[in-house]
């Protein structure tokens, strides 16, 4: 793509230099900045009345990518009227101003007259192309602008309005954003497809997982029922035992600091953490800490409700991890590799989660070595759980590769952006 004729500086660092008949504008000369309001806990939780009340969180939902087109909470409008609360224009630019969300830099539009809440605002001109300022508004970052003085990030309507935009011409602008919408469109087709790629590998793993773990690897052999309705059919020649047959809980402190190679239970893995990096933690704490073996397997079965968290792991090396995790350990009938993907297929099923018991809903380890398992020979154990580790390790680098394509897209995708709002690529004749 090509270049403007002409440039000059823009006298703004981070935007540099700019097509020479274009200007730069402080937002508060062509816009207008407004609050949302406070939304009482008694009137939210309706919907289908006049008007749409947007909180934060409403950006997050799928429908909302770029205009915001579904609230999860309606006000009428004698509500707005008798709260006086504050009518948002439509093609309103509007974006988080409080809190972590004002730092993920997101940027919504208004499809009708809307309220906000309080932890937002909203940004309108009606002397430039609204779509422009809401690819323009993806160019700025809130981090060079926001007030970092207290705890929690935040940013007020007269530093919004201090903020810089480069200003084309009313037709470039209508040009840049027209061209904006076709590419940003394509390249978010191909991000869904990749994205849809990535939940089909991720089904795969789980479906591959469940049926080596419950079927084994034969598919001619004979089956029965297990008598366990998250296991369903077995082989016949296999058994259901208790994990407290086959598996015991151990408990070593690290009382004399005999282990210092901290690990932590993740999406991804027993990983090696930092032992300097441990917010809130000082080398005393680490006393406290369990020590673990190669093969162990690692639970973290508190807090069940949350169906979002890593809760089964298996450990690669010796190290020390939290106090609240489960040690377990197999005896020579069992395959420790073979149990990691049985309760990974549990995990996945949230078993744990169902089972869950108590105030922070959480599996005690005699509770968890309660829980129902399948029994093949060892021989068979070995078997799958080499297999399963081929397997999912073939895709696992399908998953990360698909991953990085999406991220490289993405960046693109930004990149894009700023090139063709400030004026990096002239677009005019793309349209």
């Amino acid at each position: 793509m090509k270049r403007y004729p002409e440039y000059k500086e823009s006298g703004v660092e981070f935007i540099g230099e700019i097509p020479a008949h274009w200007e730069v504008k402080k937002l508060r000369y062509f816009c207008s900045m407004k609050s949302g309001n406070g939304f009482s806990h008694d009137l939210q939780g309706k919907i289908g009345l006049e008007v749409p009340f947007f909180k934060v969180a409403d950006t997050n939902t799928p429908e909302n990518k770029v205009e915001m087109l579904y609230a999860h909470n309606t006000v009428s409008l004698q509500e707005v009227s008798d709260f006086k609360f504050i009518l948002h224009k439509p093609n309103s630019i509007v974006f988080p101003k409080v809190g972590a969300a004002l730092l993920l830099n997101k940027r919504n539009i208004l499809s009708q007259r809307s309220c906000i809440d309080n932890n937002m605002m909203s940004l309108y001109s009606n002397q430039s192309n609204y779509k422009f300022l809401y690819y323009a508004m993806l160019n700025v970052d809130f981090k060079r602008h926001y007030r970092a003085g207290g705890t929690v990030p935040s940013i007020n309507e007269s530093e919004v309005g201090n903020i810089p935009i480069v200003y084309p011409t009313h037709s470039e602008q209508t040009q840049i954003a027209n061209f904006l919408d076709r590419k940003t469109g394509q390249i978010d087709e191909l991000i869904r497809i990749k994205e849809r790629l990535l939940e089909l590998l991720a089904e795969q793993r789980t479906v591959l997982i469940n049926e080596s773990v419950t079927k084994g690897l034969d598919p001619n052999v004979e089956m029965k029922p297990s008598g366990v309705e998250w296991i369903g059919e077995i082989p016949k020649h296999w058994k259901i035992v208790r994990g407290k047959f086959i598996l015991s809980h151990k408990k070593e402190i690290n009382s004399d600091f005999q282990c210092n190679n901290l690990l932590s239970l993740t999406l991804n893995g027993v990983l090696r953490k930092d032992m300097n990096s441990a917010e809130g933690l000082i080398p005393g704490d680490y006393r406290t800490y369990q020590v673990f073996y190669p093969d162990n397997l690692v639970f973290k079965l508190i807090d069940l409700e949350n169906i979002q968290t890593s809760r089964v792991g298996i450990v690669p090396e010796k190290g020390i991890m939290s106090p609240v995790y489960i040690r377990l350990e197999g005896n020579s009938d069992s395959y420790e590799r073979y149990y990691f993907y049985q309760y990974y297929d549990l995990y996945k099923q949230h078993i744990f989660n169902f089972l869950g018991k108590g105030v922070r809903s959480s599996l005690s380890p005699s509770n968890l070595l309660e829980i129902p398992l399948a029994f093949p020979p060892l021989s068979e154990q070995k078997a799958i759980g080499n297999f399963l580790d081929q397997k999912t390790k073939q895709i696992d680098e399908l998953i990360s590769a698909e991953q990085r394509k999406v991220e490289l897209l993405k960046e693109y995708r930004q990149s894009l952006i700023s090139e063709v709002v400030t004026g990096k690529i002239d677009v005019r004749s793309e349209v």
